[in-house]
């Protein structure tokens, strides 16, 4: 990545059954060590690659229709309850300072909040079995109010997270498809 290296974390999870193994799950989690650098021993194969900018998907325009789906408000009691619920108590989403020593101008979001968020916006519409993707483009600095954007395609659905008042600023890009 130009700012550093990316690497991908993948995690499978498999179900045993009569007729062997079966995958029931697969993420895949990109990070992003900024600055970092491969090291000179590194094989020549990963050394030689291309660059990788990360990203699942191509950054959607702003959507001609400015009317979304909803808008939700949200502020630190809310990532607050999200942060006694799952219990990633990072300082970047409970504390003022601690986001601020971390170069944030307030405490943001939880990306899963955000992930978690747009599914909850498709409550009844989600598949009986599918595929879900999510891309985080900037953080959700609070308190502020986030607007949600569908456009259903032929297997499933195109999702965007976005500052209700400057739609430019996108949060996340989704995609729910079908299996």
């Amino acid at each position: 990545h130009r700012k550093g290296l990316l690497i991908d974390m993948v995690t499978e999870v498999f179900v045993e059954g009569e007729d062997g193994s079966a995958p029931v799950w697969r993420q895949t989690s990109g990070f992003l060590a900024k600055g970092a650098k491969l090291s000179s021993s590194a094989d020549a194969a990963v050394a030689a690659r291309d660059e990788d900018t990360g990203s699942l998907f191509e950054r959607p325009e702003v959507p001609s229709d400015p009317t979304p789906m909803a808008t939700w408000p949200v502020g630190p009691a809310d990532i607050k309850q999200y942060a006694d619920a799952s219990g990633d108590k990072n300082p970047i989403h409970v504390s003022t300072l601690g986001a601020k020593a971390f170069g944030f101008p307030a405490t943001i979001a939880h990306g899963m909040w955000s992930a978690a968020k747009i599914l909850s916006g498709l409550e009844g519409h989600l598949p009986s079995a599918g595929r879900y993707a999510v891309e985080f483009a900037k953080p959700v600095v609070l308190p502020t109010k986030v607007a949600f954007f569908t456009e259903q395609t032929e297997d499933g659905w195109k999702l965007q997270l976005r500052k209700a008042s400057k739609l430019e600023t996108l949060h996340a890009i989704a995609e729910v498809s079908s299996l």
